[in-house]
């Protein structure tokens, strides 16, 4: 384990060292991780420290959390970054760990009571960059949800380097990044079903 802790409020403190660029380029803060809604207490006290000081805030999260937890955030986030990897349960399952059932269903609640919400889809080849996950996500997030923005994240190896300094092994063989022609043929797909797609150009 490595890290340290710290509260809430010695958090914030560090968080506002940075306020004047918050200022100038009208960003604000993003709770990533691993995926802070493992903390949800944690992370619904900071979000509320981050309204009181008038800071955009945004949660990036892999939606893998009960619903409870996930709608008491929601109320005092300003966006989702919200991941959205595979369609197909099975596949889900072979290459997380995990079913995507949850992940699905939080997506459509969240939805429909929060109305800024990025789906964005990590585009990594020979996992999920086939047309056929890309016309299901499209489908469902058109028909299921009240999402129209996507945002496509070509894969990339800069964290494999982690794994050596953690003395493990990275679970996927070299990969490359994907193609800028196929991130463009998936934009196309997602752009058919009415979304608004970032990507390869944005």
């Amino acid at each position: 384990m490595a890290g340290y802790q710290m509260s809430a409020a010695g958090l914030l403190e560090r968080v506002l060292r940075d306020v004047v660029f918050y200022d100038q380029s009208g960003g604000g803060v993003t709770f990533s991780g691993g995926d802070p809604l493992c903390q949800p207490g944690f992370l619904r006290e900071m979000l509320c420290l981050c309204r009181e000081r008038g800071l955009h805030s945004a949660v990036d999260t892999s939606g893998q959390a009960p619903w409870e937890a996930l709608e008491a955030v929601a109320q005092v986030t300003d966006l989702f970054l919200y991941d959205l990897k595979l369609m197909d349960g099975e596949r889900h399952r072979r290459h997380t760990g995990a079913g995507n059932q949850l992940i699905l269903d939080n997506l459509v609640e969240l939805s429909r009571v929060h109305a800024e919400v990025i789906v964005r889809v990590p585009v990594i080849p020979g996992i999920n960059d086939d047309l056929g996950n890309a016309g299901e996500a499209a489908a469902f997030l058109s028909k299921e949800t009240r999402i129209n923005r996507v945002a496509l994240l070509a894969y990339h190896a800069t964290g494999e380097a982690k794994y050596g300094r953690l003395g493990r092994s990275s679970p996927l063989p070299p990969t490359a990044s994907p193609g800028r022609d196929r991130l463009l043929e998936l934009a196309r797909i997602y752009e058919a079903a009415g979304l608004k797609v970032t990507g390869p150009d944005a």
